[in-house]
């Protein structure tokens, strides 16, 4: 089987409500995405998908598209996209790092790869390693009124995990709305997130506050770059840490263990760079007892899909609700993949390869720019 063609189509969907992250990440009304499709010789269409979110990452709509008409489809025209770990040396040769890229080209290769063999991804991870995966929700920055009343909502639909963000308010505002959300639900699993929104001295101030209030985890607390900063937080507080920004590729990951700045990994599919690293950490992660939590950024169907695919073939999750309802924030799923969310819970695909197939018409109604090569 051969590559024959590669498009690149920018989407931008709304979100159902603005969601306020922290004050160094900001808010967000829609989401932008680039869903990626390859076609081969043999008639099969693999689709991927990449999810950058500025100023969270580094890439952005414009950057990946450049990146994968320019210098990614020259190189992979005439591949065999069943051959992924070749298609990962030759991309990584075109070009460095643009791991969201070189993702949603790791993801069709898999999709192709499912479709060609009649076989689910997770079949070739290791198989399922549960039959279905509950789901988180996030609560984004707002006063404690509003967020109780967030969820509140979400706790009457079913959810039992809940991510609330802070870093955007001072840190007593933050601690206030986790305690009363505590006070109000206590088998609520709760995980604060602060998207890099406070220094070491606030998070470690915090971290004591909140050691009485039954967190899961601190997920990101302190700037990407400060691991040392992670690691002194880590040995001041009892709440496990967990990585987001701070891990992107396996290099990184290496650093975290060897200076004891997580607990946990939070890994990202097309965050991370595809099915194949984003692997790769998981199976780092557990050979160094450490567990994994499946999140997600604000992500269409295809990445949602691919990440589930990981996630029902690992074994070291995390016993609680993982980041498979982000297509249920926006205006519309440009997938089925929503189709399989029942009763809070994700259940895996029937069909082939990533599972999902593409609405069309959901795609041209909030289409941007299409690109061939």
């Amino acid at each position: 089987m051969k590559i024959t063609g590669i498009e690149v189509l920018q989407i931008s969907v709304p979100l159902i409500h603005k969601y306020t992250l922290s004050r160094v990440i900001g808010s967000k009304e829609k989401t932008e995405c680039i869903l990626l499709k390859m076609s081969t010789d043999e008639g099969i269409v693999g689709l991927g998908e990449a999810d950058p979110h500025v100023p969270f990452t580094e890439e952005s709509v414009e950057s990946i598209t450049s990146c994968i008409l320019k210098y990614l489809a020259p190189v992979l025209i005439g591949q065999d996209p069943e051959d992924i770990a070749g298609i990962n040396s030759l991309v990584d040769k075109a070009v460095k790092l643009n791991l969201m890229a070189k993702g949603a080209i790791d993801m069709a290769c898999y999709d192709i790869v499912g479709k060609s063999k009649g076989q689910a991804v997770h079949d070739f991870l290791g198989g399922l390693q549960r039959q279905s995966i509950p789901l988180v929700w996030s609560v984004g920055n707002e006063l404690p009124p509003k967020t109780l009343e967030d969820v509140k909502t979400v706790y009457d639909q079913g959810y039992r995990t809940v991510m609330i963000k802070t870093g955007h308010f001072d840190p007593d505002t933050d601690i206030e709305r986790i305690r009363l959300v505590r006070e109000s639900w206590p088998d609520l699993k709760i995980i604060v997130d602060v998207n890099q929104g406070w220094d070491v001295k606030t998070a470690i101030a915090a971290g004591r506050m909140m050691e009485s209030l039954n967190i899961e985890f601190f997920e990101q607390p302190v700037p990407y770059w400060d691991i040392e900063g992670l690691a002194r937080i880590r040995k001041a507080i009892s709440i496990p840490l967990s990585v987001d920004e701070s891990l992107l590729n396996i290099h990184d990951a290496h650093r975290i263990i060897r200076e004891g700045a997580a607990d946990i990994f939070s890994v990202k599919v097309s965050k991370n760079g595809g099915i194949t690293r984003t692997k790769e950490l998981i199976r780092l992660a557990e050979e160094n007892g450490m567990r994994c939590w499946m999140n997600s950024m604000l992500e269409e169907g295809i990445t949602q899909a691919a990440s589930l695919q990981l996630g029902l073939s690992s074994s070291s999750l995390l016993d609680m609700g993982h980041a498979y309802f982000s297509p249920l924030r926006l205006a519309e799923d440009i997938s089925t993949y929503s189709d399989n969310i029942r009763n809070v819970e994700i259940y895996p695909f029937e069909k082939p390869g990533l599972g999902v197939d593409l609405k069309e018409d959901v795609v041209e109604k909030f289409l941007v720019g299409k690109y061939h090569y």
